[in-house]
């Protein structure tokens, strides 16, 4: 898959490309250590939105409310974003230290436990 658009923006598609490609090809470790590291840059991204929103809705900015108020939206979108990916890293650290007799039949595949 090539990524899409040019300079930081085409970086850090390919970054995410690379994350998630190995989550895939890894194991349950690289499926928790990736949903956790997309988290702190979901969290991360909002967090740089927030504060363009800020300097959006500064007086002598001059942007109306209608601008700046969507990026407000979006950061609270990626922030929540970042809260369901820690959700899914938590659940996945729960299967890493539960016994394949306690999860039953709802597990990834042997091979992927197996690693730890």
């Amino acid at each position: 898959m090539t990524s899409p658009g040019t300079g930081a923006g085409a970086d850090l598609f390919a970054a995410l490309g690379v994350l998630l490609g190995h989550a895939r090809a890894g194991g349950i470790r690289a499926k928790q250590r990736t949903m956790a590291t997309t988290a702190e840059a979901f969290d991360f991204q909002g967090g740089q939105l927030d504060s363009f929103a800020v300097a959006l809705s500064e007086p002598d900015a001059h942007y109306p409310p209608h601008v700046w108020e969507r990026v407000q939206r979006a950061a609270a979108h990626l922030h929540a974003a970042s809260s369901c990916m820690t959700d899914g890293a938590d659940a996945v650290s729960v299967l890493i230290n539960t016994t394949l007799g306690e999860v039953g039949g709802n597990s990834p595949h042997h091979r992927e436990l197996a690693e730890h």
